[in-house]
């Protein structure tokens, strides 16, 4: 399994879309969430999935209310559910924005 391809993603209270390209040799990818530049990390053996979001903003830099570099960092875990849709499930963490946040997130896609 891996994490390739068009998810159908929720973070409350966003539902929308998780693109992850092609995984290099080392786990990195990159991609989009919601529409924004994102790139991360995957570790094959544990299944384990980390990419930070970057949040819209001007000159390529993501910048918060207060003039600072803003992304949504996600962590989880990649699964197969027995109906055979993958599922990912994680944790979220908002940085350097004016309204920091935690929470869970999950997404899902057949096979």
């Amino acid at each position: 399994m891996t994490p390739t391809g068009t998810w159908r993603m929720y973070r409350k209270p966003k539902i929308g879309g998780l693109v992850i390209g092609a995984v290099d040799p080392d786990g990195s990818f990159t991609g989009t969430v919601f529409g924004h530049r994102m790139s991360g990390l995957w570790n094959a053996a544990s299944n384990y999935i980390v990419f930070n979001e970057l949040l819209p903003g001007g000159g390529g830099k993501s910048k918060s209310a207060k003039g600072t570099v803003a992304i949504v960092q996600y962590t989880g875990y990649l699964a197969q559910h027995p109906t055979s849709l993958l599922i990912m499930a994680g944790e979220f963490i908002t940085c350097g924005s004016a309204l920091p946040g935690r929470g869970t997130w999950k997404a899902a896609r057949r096979p």
